[in-house]
């Protein structure tokens, strides 16, 4: 039988368009224009029956990926004093179209964010004060004192708790790369 793995992808392509001195021309640019598209990861189950046998089956694939990368970089010469050093500017993107690209989910509710459910869960984890804390207290956090009047009342703290919470549960992890453009110089010995 056959047992999908969590980074198995079925489909993929790459494109790449070379021109000027990226494709082996004396040109003084280069410009490298680069695609990739995949099939989603797949979302698993595990599941085990009475004799405790455990069976992993794909419940649903993610939505494609894609990423357009593009290099281009022109060749200002020789630098002084140094026969043998060269310089370039160079302009650098990755997923220059934005793509929001998802490459996972949560395993407890399919989705990319937890629910309110387990935030307060979380949240709740660790009892919350019932008296003020006052700023002489070492247990005084000045940003949960959202006021800034020297005491973190109880309410300030449940804030500041669920605001922990939800930084626990950060989803930017099951995202792929941002949009990402870089400006710079590239020197040869």
């Amino acid at each position: 039988s056959e047992r999908p793995l969590a980074f198995d992808r079925r489909h993929a392509g790459d494109l790449a368009i070379l021109l000027g001195r990226a494709a082996g021309g004396g040109q003084r640019w280069a410009a490298a224009l680069t695609t990739n598209l995949q099939s989603g990861f797949p979302l698993l189950r595990a599941s085990r029956d009475a004799s405790g046998f455990t069976s992993i089956e794909v419940v649903r694939y993610l939505p494609w990926t894609s990423s357009t990368d593009l290099r281009a970089s022109w060749d200002a010469g020789r630098l002084p004093h140094c026969a043998d050093c060269r310089w370039r500017v160079v302009f650098d993107s990755r997923n220059i179209l934005g793509r929001r690209n998802v490459l996972g989910l949560r395993n407890a509710n399919g989705a990319l964010a937890p629910s309110l459910a387990e935030v307060e869960a979380t949240a709740n984890s660790v009892p919350l004060p019932t008296q003020p804390t006052p700023r002489e207290s070492p247990a005084y956090a000045r940003r949960l004192d959202s006021n800034d009047d020297g005491v973190i009342t109880p309410d300030e703290a449940r804030a500041g708790r669920f605001a922990a919470a939800l930084d626990r549960f950060d989803p930017t992890l099951y995202f792929g790369a941002p949009r990402q453009l870089r400006l710079g110089v590239e020197v040869t010995f």
